[in-house]
C-alpha cells in the first residue's frame, strides 16, 4: 500500500532533481528504505552523473522498475533502461529536449567485485540529510576512505570532507579504519586526517590498497570468483539477447535534415545509452583500404547507373556481405553493451531511391536482400512536402522529389517498426519527436511487467 510522505521540495528548472525527487518519494511511499551512499550534496542543483542507491536485498531492480513504471505519471518520467543494476528513467526538459537520472542500485557497498559493506549496516544506520536519506557519519567516512584508497587517490577536496566527517565522530570513524588496515595503518591514516598532512599517505597508497585487498579477499574468499562469474554469465547473456541498445534507420531524400537531426540525437540521447554511433551508406569500405582520397563532389543522381551484371554483384558480393558481416562483427555486439546505433540512409532506401546508387539491376533482388537480412528496431522516415525539400536542396527537379517521397511513404507503410516524423517543422519539434519515438520504444520493452512483482507475462 502506497502512503504519502511529505513531498520534497523540487527546484521547478531542475527536472533532473525533479524527476529524481520524485522517485525518491515513490520509494518512501511504497517503505523502501534507501541510502545514497554519496555525491549528494549537489543534486539539488541537478543530477549530472549516476546515483549510487543502497536497498534492502529483497528489492531486486525488476521490483523497482515495475514500481517506477506504476507511477510513471506522478514521477514525471518512464523507465527506458533496466541493465547491470543502473535504472534509468527518461522525462522532459522546459525546452522539449530529454532528461535522464541514471540510479544505480545495489544492496552493499562494493568496489571492484569486493564487498565493503552490506544494506544492513548502511540501513541499519542511515540518516536523514535535508531531503535525501543518507549513510550514518562513521559509514560515509569508511565509504570515502575505501574508495579513495581503493582508486589510489586522494585529493585537496577528499582530505578535507575526510576530516570533516572524522571530526564530527572520532571515535566511531577510527573503528571504521581498524576494521579494514592493520594497527599500525590505522595509527598512520589517523595521524594524516588529524594533522591534515597527507604526503606519506598518498605516497603508501598502492601499499594501502593491497592491505585492504589482501584483507577482503581473506574475509570473503569466494566472492570475488563469484563476482566474476557473475560478470561473465551477464555478458554472455546480452551477447545472446541485446536488451539495452537500439538500432535505428533514418529515410529521406535530401533536404529531409538527416544529418542535423543525427547530430542532435545522438547529443540529446547520449545519457540514455553506453555509446552512439552512426553508419553511413553505402560504405566507402574499397576507397578506405585503398587509401584513396574522396573524389570530387559529384551530385549521385547525376552519374550513370552500372551495368545489370555490375549492379547484381555489387548488391550481393557487397551490401549484402557487408549487413550481414558488420551487423554480427559491430551492430549485434554494440547492441549487447547497449548503444545506440544510427544509420543515415541503409540498403532498405535503395528499394525507393536507386537511382542514387547507380543500381540498374532488379529490384526484386534487393527485395530479397532485405527480407533475410537482421532487421534494425525502428525505421524513421522524415517526411516534408516536395517544394520544402526543394527549397533546402536543389539537386533535384520538384517532381523528381515528390515522386521520391510518394515512395519512401509507400515503403515506410509496409514497415511494422516504421514511423514517419515531419520534418518540415523547426529542428528543435523534429529531434524531439524522434526522441520521442526512440524512447517509447525502449519503454515500451519494460510494459509486460507486472506491478510490483518484477516479473514478465
Amino acid at each position: 500500500m502506497l502512503r504519502s510522505p511529505a513531498r520534497i521540495t523540487v527546484a521547478p528548472l531542475e527536472r533532473s532533481w525533479s524527476i529524481l525527487a520524485s522517485v525518491l518519494e515513490t520509494l518512501d511511499a511504497a517503505n523502501i528504505p534507501y541510502c545514497i551512499t554519496h555525491g549528494y550534496e549537489n543534486l539539488t542543483q541537478g543530477v549530472n552523473s549516476d546515483v549510487d542507491c543502497i536497498l534492502p536485498v529483497d528489492v531486486s531492480p525488476e521490483r523497482l522498475t515495475a514500481l517506477f513504471k506504476h507511477r510513471r505519471k506522478a514521477i514525471g518520467a518512464d523507465v527506458v533502461r533496466c541493465l547491470s543494476g543502473h535504472i534509468i528513467v527518461a522525462g522532459k526538459n522546459v525546452n522539449g529536449s530529454p532528461c535522464f537520472v541514471d540510479l544505480h542500485v545495489g544492496t552493499s557497498y562494493q568496489l571492484n567485485g569486493r564487498r565493503y559493506y552490506n544494506a544492513e549496516q548502511i540501513l541499519g544506520h542511515r540518516r536523514r540529510l535535508g531531503q535525501l536519506w543518507v549513510p550514518s557519519v562513521p559509514i560515509e567516512f569508511g565509504c570515502h576512505l575505501i574508495r579513495r584508497v581503493v582508486k589510489r587517490s586522494i585529493s585537496n577536496d577528499d582530505a578535507r570532507k575526510l576530516g570533516e566527517l572524522y571530526r564530527q565522530d572520532p571515535h566511531r570513524c577510527a573503528m571504521e579504519i581498524s576494521r579494514f588496515w592493520s594497527r599500525a595503518t590505522t595509527g598512520k591514516l589517523q595521524s594524516a586526517i588529524e594533522s591534515g598532512d597527507w604526503t606519506r599517505v598518498r605516497l603508501d597508497l598502492p601499499d594501502l590498497c593491497v592491505e585492504l585487498q589482501r584483507r577482503m579477499a581473506f574475509r570473503q574468499p569466494l566472492e570475488l570468483v563469484g563476482h566474476r562469474f557473475t560478470r561473465m554469465a551477464r555478458k554472455l547473456s546480452r551477447a545472446c539477447r541485446p536488451k539495452g541498445g537500439i538500432d535505428v534507420i533514418f529515410l529521406g531524400p535530401d533536404g529531409a535534415g538527416k544529418s542535423s537531426v543525427i547530430n542532435q540525437t545522438r547529443k540529446e540521447l547520449a545519457d540514455a545509452f553506453s555509446s552512439t554511433r552512426c553508419l553511413m551508406f553505402p560504405p566507402a569500405l574499397y576507397r578506405q583500404w585503398r587509401g584513396r582520397e574522396e573524389g570530387p563532389p559529384v551530385l549521385p543522381h547525376d552519374l550513370p547507373p552500372r551495368s545489370v551484371f555490375a549492379s547484381v554483384n555489387r548488391a550481393l558480393g557487397y551490401w549484402l556481405t557487408y549487413y550481414v558481416a558488420v551487423y554480427w562483427i559491430s551492430i549485434r555486439p554494440a547492441l549487447a553493451r547497449s548503444a545506440l546505433v544510427i544509420h543515415d540512409r541503409h540498403l532498405v532506401d535503395a528499394l525507393v531511391d536507386s537511382k542514387r546508387y547507380r543500381y540498374a539491376g532488379p529490384a526484386w533482388l534487393l527485395r530479397w536482400i532485405w527480407l533475410v537480412l537482421p532487421k534494425p528496431d525502428l525505421v524513421i522516415l522524415f517526411d516534408a512536402p516536395a517544394d520544402v525539400l526543394q527549397a533546402r536542396k536543389h539537386e533535384l527537379s520538384l517532381e523528381q522529389t515528390a515522386e521520391l517521397m510518394d515512395g519512401y511513404r509507400k515503403l515506410i507503410r509496409t514497415l511494422p517498426n516504421g514511423y514517419v516524423v515531419d520534418a518540415s517543422l523547426p529542428l528543435r519539434d523534429v529531434v524531439t519527436a524522434v526522441n520521442d519515438v526512440v524512447l517509447e520504444t525502449l519503454s515500451r520493452r519494460f510494459d509486460t511487467v507486472e506491478p510490483g512483482t518484477g516479473m514478465q507475462r
